[in-house]
């Protein structure tokens, strides 16, 4: 996203990451256990983030939904923090803000649909790269198992 202009900021747990997230062109990142996502997130942007991708869920779903902007998406393809969502009110707040829900998984798909699926994303970041005609772009893979 960031050929496109646009603030990439990285949430995780772990503040040994920011370096290497940096260099690769976040613009911002937080250290969820120790700095307020929702606060980096409104004041790198105006209104809030366009979109969100979430592999945790449960624990940080209400964070995401209020850094989220009008108009925005939500993609949401993991339950590593859990199911349960503390929120019961986080419909309304998806109603009012016009947040598209994308929910997806790959953990069914075939290792050839993962394949494609990735060949794809990377040829469409690196054309969009080139029209941009960004420096750098990166596609990372990290294997969890």
């Amino acid at each position: 996203m960031h050929y496109l202009k646009a603030p990439v900021i990285i949430a995780t747990g772990s503040s040994n990451k920011k370096d290497i997230c940096l260099s690769m062109g976040a613009t911002h990142f937080v250290d969820r256990n120790s700095e307020d996502f929702v606060a980096t997130a409104t004041a790198a942007t105006t209104g809030g983030v366009d979109c969100v991708f979430d592999c945790v869920g449960g624990p940080y779903f209400a964070k995401n939904l209020a850094s989220l902007a009008l108009d925005s998406t939500y993609v949401f393809y993991g339950l590593l923090g859990g199911f349960e969502v503390a929120d019961s009110s986080f419909l309304k707040t998806m109603l009012m803000k016009r947040i598209t829900l994308k929910p997806t998984t790959l953990r069914s798909r075939s290792d050839t649909y993962k394949g494609a699926l990735i060949l794809d994303f990377a040829m469409d970041v690196r054309a969009q790269a080139k029209r941009a005609q960004a420096k750098r772009a990166y596609l990372i893979v990290e294997r969890t198992r």
